[in-house]
């Protein structure tokens, strides 16, 4: 730690790595003194010339009533994608009750291909009844029109505890986003079957399947969006992006 924030109000946090083409991850985190909400910059430091994905990983709970919680993409991006695989094996899938239909496009959330057929997923209202886990990428986001600086965001209202969290980053710094929906699909440690939790990633990658394949050809890169950056030695890379908090408007509608 850097700076724990007691007297500059904001918090830096270090983190060194020993060996490999990047010497350091840097992250800044300042509240927001007149909103519910956090600044937060990552500042990457190569060591080398080198080319590698890059994301960020913040994940929200969800509520534990079916459907309690909605997610909502502030902008349309050009596609959204199904990984073109599966998150657990296929013992850790034995008891799905539901899962998107592997590496698929399709223009919503609220109706996403399904394995094996059948009727299409409302994958917008989380959390379902049963298990399963699932992992679509928003491709190609576009700035929102209502953000800073061209900025565009995944909200996720949460209708138990009445709020909307919403994440914002810059396209430009990370041209698509993760969405990790654990749905109690995890049964492994730490997770434990009953984990429940939205993750809304900003990436600079192909879902995540490593800079191999993200710094390579693939279907994502052929479309013309960013799978990789390209990092230059003493050159910091930084992107900012902030989550927020406010009133559900359903809730501040009812005051």
């Amino acid at each position: 730690m850097l700076d724990d924030g007691a007297a500059s109000g904001t918090m830096r946090l270090a983190f060194e790595i020993a060996e490999g083409p990047i010497a350091r991850l840097t992250r800044t985190i300042t509240p927001d003194p007149d909103a519910p909400g956090v600044d937060i910059t990552l500042t990457v430091s190569p060591r080398a010339d080198c080319r590698l994905c890059v994301g960020l990983h913040p994940t929200l709970a969800l509520p534990e009533t079916a459907g309690a919680a909605r997610i909502v993409p502030l902008a349309q991006p050009r596609y959204f994608a199904s990984l073109p695989g599966h998150l657990e094996d296929d013992t850790g899938r034995a008891d799905y009750s539901f899962e998107a239909a592997p590496g698929q496009r399709f223009s919503s959330l609220e109706a996403v291909p399904a394995a094996g057929g059948g009727p299409t997923l409302d994958l917008s209202r989380l959390p379902r009844t049963g298990r399963s886990e699932n992992l679509i990428q928003l491709v190609g986001v576009q700035p929102d029109g209502r953000g800073i600086d061209g900025t565009t965001g995944v909200a996720l209202e949460n209708s138990e505890l009445g709020c909307t969290t919403t994440v914002r980053w810059h396209p430009d710094d990370f041209p698509s986003c993760q969405l990790w929906m654990s749905n109690r699909g995890r049964p492994g440690k730490p997770f434990g079957g009953n984990h429940l939790a939205l993750g809304v990633e900003p990436v600079c990658g192909c879902w995540d399947l490593g800079p191999t394949v993200g710094a390579g050809d693939n279907p994502i890169a052929a479309d013309g969006v960013p799978t990789a950056v390209d990092f230059r030695a003493g050159q910091p890379w930084k992107a900012a992006y902030r989550i927020e908090c406010e009133v559900l408007e359903s809730e501040r509608a009812a005051t």
